[in-house]
């Protein structure tokens, strides 16, 4: 229905157009990469939002077609568009049934039975994200219930001050103290196969953070032919679910083509980690300023648990990265590492449009403006002040945990998400080398398919790892 084939693969596909879809999008992000942001947010405001919350409400509700219109709050009083709706939440209930089945299959093989064959493997992976293809795509079938209509972008869950000091306590006059590893969970390596580009296995482990306490997923993908290759631990941005819909996410690729062993995050209240009746990553924003605490500290905790995890599998130098929301992340983990025992802490850092300060990015970034996060904060109770004590939680410190010199940050001038001056600001009050900064004319959408065009941030980031 939506261009996907419904039949599951008799093999693994080839990896081939995808690349070359790659490359041509980097082509095009150099080209038009400073006018993307207001163009992306403009189709993020008018169809993304609204679509994904149709259908995370279509999952809160299965085939049930009065519980659908309680959760996304329609009054379709017009016959046609009723019968409509019941055909896409239905259609919508066949597709989770189906990949329910295939996750099933998945996780039986690559963390269950032993010596199953690594073309079994791969088989079960492909039918897997086929699977949640067609599940995903579903949303694009509720355009026309979205015609005419002011549909909201989130269901907004903001718990207030009282809420969340209940929650946090003592973090809040110590923020410090959030980051403390409590927890030293045991990571389970799957079974692996062969793709075009590496070896690929994927680990999993109970997230030490006791406010999500479930099951963290990371995709390891070790590079053809690269003799003892250095391990990077990457986070993605806010709504990027590669393990739903991708092989490999862009920046990854880059990284794996460069010879980097990649551990790549599935971010909390993401693709597989996604709770029911939300779509991924509403979350982060829907429960803010909570949410952006348990997704921040919660994926710099379990960034420890991986650098420790792939210094006992794999050896060698261990760095963290990632972009957007995957950076704000790992700079806080870079900020707070001297706090987790050694082996625990990474060799170096490699920051993709982040922002040293995160009050800017809520109330001055273009996407918390497209998505309404200002008003709501406001109407839940959060004052200025208010907001300003949850500052220092969220912020990075004021020096960082692990050596500047081993920081890399790379930024847009054009980024209209995370205002770059912040993240300029962040680099020079943690004394990163002036080497280390690189700043190109790119958007916040554009700057990772940039990469692909002008790689050294990551060729520095393998100089320092040697």
């Amino acid at each position: 229905m939506f261009g996907i084939s419904l039949k599951w693969p008799a093999e693994p596909a080839a990896a081939g157009p995808e690349a070359r879809s790659i490359g041509a999008l980097a082509k095009l992000g150099l080209a038009f990469g400073p006018l993307a942001d207001p163009m992306a947010i403009w189709g993020l405001r008018r169809w993304f939002f609204p679509l994904s919350r149709l259908w995370a409400a279509a999952d809160a509700s299965g085939a049930d077609i009065d519980r659908f219109l309680a959760e996304s709050g329609l009054a379709l009083k017009r016959q046609p568009l009723l019968g409509y709706a019941v055909k896409r939440i239905a259609g919508q209930a066949d597709a989770k049934d189906l990949l329910d089945a295939a996750d099933e299959a998945w996780d039986g093989s690559f963390f269950g039975r032993p010596n199953v064959r690594p073309a079994t493997l791969a088989w079960l992976e492909q039918v897997r994200k086929r699977a949640a293809q067609r599940w995903m795509l579903a949303r694009i079938g509720y355009q026309p219930l979205a015609v005419g209509r002011r549909l909201p972008s989130v269901r907004w869950a903001i718990p207030t001050p009282s809420e969340v000091e209940k929650a946090i306590g003592p973090a809040l006059a110590e923020p410090a103290t959030a980051f403390d590893l409590r927890l030293r969970p045991k990571v389970e390596l799957s079974a692996g196969y062969d793709n075009s580009i590496g070896r690929v296995s994927w680990a999993r482990f109970k997230s030490p953070w006791h406010r999500l306490a479930d099951t963290v997923l990371a995709k390891v993908t070790t590079p053809t032919g690269a003799a003892d290759p250095p391990t990077i631990v990457f986070g993605n941005g806010v709504f990027v679910e590669w393990d739903m819909i991708a092989d490999l996410s862009g920046v990854e690729r880059v990284l794996v083509e460069r010879g980097f062993r990649v551990v790549e995050l599935v971010s909390p209240w993401h693709g597989r980690r996604r709770p029911p009746g939300r779509y991924g990553g509403e979350m982060f924003f829907a429960s803010a300023p909570l949410g952006p605490i348990d997704l921040f500290v919660g994926q710099a905790l379990e960034s420890a648990v991986l650098v420790r995890f792939a210094r006992d599998a794999f050896g060698g130098k261990v760095a963290i990265g990632g972009i957007s929301m995957g950076a704000l992340a790992a700079q806080l983990a870079a900020g707070y590492a001297d706090r987790w025992p050694r082996d625990c802490r990474p060799d170096a850092a490699l920051l993709i449009a982040h922002s040293g300060q995160l009050r800017s990015v809520t109330f001055e970034g273009s996407l918390t403006r497209a998505l309404g996060l200002p008003p709501a904060l406001h109407e839940a109770g959060w004052t200025d002040a208010a907001v300003e004590r949850m500052r220092h939680l969220l912020d990075p410190p004021d020096r960082p945990a692990i050596d500047p010199a081993t920081i890399v940050s790379l930024l847009g001038h054009a980024d209209r998400v995370m205002p770059v001056a912040h993240g300029i600001d962040l680099t020079r009050r943690w004394g990163v080398p002036e080497e280390n900064v690189f700043t190109v004319r790119q958007s916040h959408i554009s700057l990772p398919l940039a990469l692909h065009g002008d790689d050294r941030p990551v060729r520095r980031l393998k100089q320092i790892l040697g």
